[in-house]
Formats: structure tokens, C-alpha cells, sequence
């Protein structure tokens, strides 16, 4: 197993892969080859798609991490072992579409007079604020706030490309307060060991916390504060293009799903059969 693996990590590192995705891709092989038992160029389609029926009916994995395993068959099948494989006969999982549980202004509004420590309260606020990543929080540094032109700098962030997001006046201003206070070296979020950054997980079990201080039980996460941040931009009217800049999307149809979460009020939205009966051309 251990030569497969190897070479499927040094795959991933010339094609310049995530660490996400270099740590998880391994696991999910070796799972495979410890279920299939036997030298992996022997399977075909249709012991992979056994594979995944397995993990879906048996182990109840739910559809998104029996993709993800299908995509790390695909990878090493096609790259590591250099074999074709007919991907129609190894289909993905369609999940379909579930609109995100938003928080509302007045939820998060909620969540920071809750907070009494300053960092805790600065990082909910830089969340929301600039509508980076979990990662993408806890890897800024104190050079990436460029209070001049009002923007965070987000360093190789998902696919690991670089971009810039908002930094508001209100974040700016707790960035400053907090910077005195806790003095950070290199990271501006750091944990308790001094030039060591915050890490994701701290984040989550700190903003879990808070949900519960705040008295909200709905079913949302850290990055439940991104799509408040995109959403609520939408509802202004901000362009939709912006906020695909902004998110750092690669794709528009990612930030599209914006579209279907935002108060349709906000948005001044007008069904055209109302616009046709105020004109007057239909008659009663």
C-alpha cells in the first residue's frame, strides 16, 4: 500500500493540491485498498462503484464525503496508476441544492455584544466584515491590512490564489484596538502560545460559544458568517460581479447561489405581473 501512496502524494505535490486535500486524498486510498484487499489495478468500474455504494448504504457516509472519495479514485486511478476509466460508469452523487441557514443582521448584532473578549469579538467581526474563509482568517497576517486603500489582503487562499477583500471602518477600528492590546508578531490572529496563529478549530468551538450566549440554535457554522457577508452585499445592491471578486469564487455560478437566499424585499424585486397590472393594460 505504502509505494501507492507515495506516489499518489507526489502526484498531488506537482499539481500543487491543497494541504486539505493532500492530507484527505491518502485516507480515503488507503480505505479502498484495505476494503478491496487485492493489487488496486485489478478493479474495475464496477468494484469502485461497489466501494462507494459501500460507504454510502453501510458506513452512512453522507453523499458530499462519498464524492470526495470518488473524486480521490478518480485522481488515483487517472494520474497515479495511468489508467482511463469510463467516469460514466463511476457517477458522482447528485445532492442537489439546500439553500444556507443565514444569520440575520440582528442575530449577529447579537453574537458581538456578546463577546467580551476583544480578539474573539475582532475575528466574528473580520468574518463578517470581509467574508473570508475559516482558513483564510486564521493564515492573515498582520501585513495584509492595508488600512490605506481599506483592504485585507487574503494569501493563497481556496486553489490557492491570492486576492484582496473589504476591510470596513468598524473592523479597522477593533483591528487597532485590538492590535494594542495583544501586540501579535507576525500573525494577526494569534493563540495562546505567542507567534503561533489561532487555529481553525479554536475558532469554531470559540464562535459555538457565542451561538449559545446569543440564544441562537439555528444550524449554522463559522462559515455561516461568508454568506451573511455575501447575502446581506447582495441585498444592498452591490454587483453580483463584485462579490464574486470579493468571495474569491472562480466560478459565477458559486456566488449565484447568493440569489436565492436574499430578501427579495432587499432587492426590490418586482413580479412582472404586478408591473403589467399598474399600467393598467389588463383590464378587470
Amino acid at each position: 500500500m505504502e509505494k501507492y501512496l507515495e506516489q499518489l502524494q507526489m502526484d498531488m505535490e506537482l499539481r500543487g493540491f491543497t494541504n486539505h486535500t493532500k492530507n484527505y486524498y491518502p485516507r480515503c486510498i488507503a480505505k479502498f485498498l484495505e476494503y478491496w484487499g487485492k493489487e488496486p489495478e485489478e478493479a474495475t468500474e464496477k468494484d469502485l462503484c461497489k466501494f462507494l455504494s459501500h460507504l454510502l448504504n453501510e458506513k452512512k457516509l453522507n453523499p458530499g464525503s462519498v464524492n470526495t472519495y470518488n473524486a480521490s479514485l478518480r485522481f488515483f486511478y487517472e494520474v497515479t496508476l495511468n489508467r482511463q476509466l469510463n467516469l460514466k460508469a463511476v457517477p458522482r452523487f447528485h445532492t442537489g441544492f439546500t439553500i444556507p441557514e443565514l444569520l440575520t443582521p440582528e442575530e449577529i448584532e447579537k453574537i458581538l455584544n456578546g463577546c467580551k473578549n476583544l480578539k474573539h469579538k475582532c475575528m466574528i467581526m473580520t468574518l463578517y466584515g470581509s467574508g473570508v474563509r475559516l482558513s483564510e482568517l486564521t493564515n492573515l497576517k498582520i501585513i495584509d491590512v492595508d488600512s490605506k486603500n481599506m483592504r485585507l489582503f487574503v494569501r493563497k487562499g481556496k486553489m490557492k490564489k491570492d486576492r484582496y477583500t473589504l476591510l470596513s471602518q468598524a473592523n479597522l477600528e477593533i483591528l487597532r484596538e485590538y492590535w494594542k492590546k495583544y501586540r501579535p508578531k507576525e500573525w494577526l490572529f494569534e493563540g495562546r502560545t505567542p507567534s503561533v496563529q489561532y487555529t481553525p478549530r479554536g475558532v469554531q468551538e470559540m464562535f459555538a460559544r457565542y451561538l449559545e450566549i446569543a440564544g441562537i440554535i439555528k444550524d449554522i457554522s463559522v462559515h455561516t458568517l461568508r454568506h451573511c457577508f455575501a447575502t446581506h452585499m447582495l441585498e444592498q445592491g452591490v454587483d453580483i460581479f463584485q462579490i464574486k471578486q470579493l468571495m474569491g469564487h472562480a466560478n459565477i455560478k458559486s456566488t449565484a447561489i447568493y440569489l436565492h437566499v436574499a430578501n427579495l424585499d432587499a432587492l426590490k424585486v418586482t413580479s412582472p405581473l404586478d408591473r403589467l397590472m399598474k399600467g393598467g393594460k389588463i383590464d378587470d
